[in-house]
């Protein structure tokens, strides 16, 4: 069973904003684990910076990490960020580490606000997705 930890969106600390949820219903039970991750989820007027949020979601990320041998970090639209953010971090933490390094199974970034416009990324199997984020 590999644990998948999720970032909502803004102004969802808690979970609660659709997307999140309607991802993690869809994962196989069988195999996944998942769980929001708590963290402030704020920015655009609804509290501290979105700069101090996506950092405290990155932090709340790397706490949930601790102890687990394999996980899967994943999140929608701020959560994206922050999520894509640790994944990045990660891999350049853990870069000439490779037991440690492959800890972090996979990345799950849903309205990623880091995707540039034409971005060529796709999930297998599909066309890629116009658009960005």
């Amino acid at each position: 069973m590999i644990p998948v930890l999720m970032l909502p969106g803004s102004g969802h600390p808690n979970g609660g904003d659709g997307v999140t949820e309607d991802f993690m219903r869809h994962l196989d039970p069988s195999r996944f684990a998942p769980r929001i991750v708590s963290y402030p989820a704020t920015g655009f007027g609804l509290g501290s910076t979105y700069a101090s949020s996506r950092d405290a979601g990155i932090a709340a990320l790397h706490g949930a990490a601790q102890g687990l041998d394999r996980f899967v970090v994943g999140g929608y639209s701020q959560g994206a960020v922050a999520a894509g953010d640790f994944a990045e971090q990660w891999l350049m933490r853990h870069e000439g580490d490779p037991a440690e390094l492959h800890r972090l199974a996979g990345v799950a970034l849903i309205a990623d606000g880091r995707r540039p416009p034409g971005a060529l990324t796709s999930t297998p199997g599909h066309p890629t997705a116009p658009g960005y984020g």
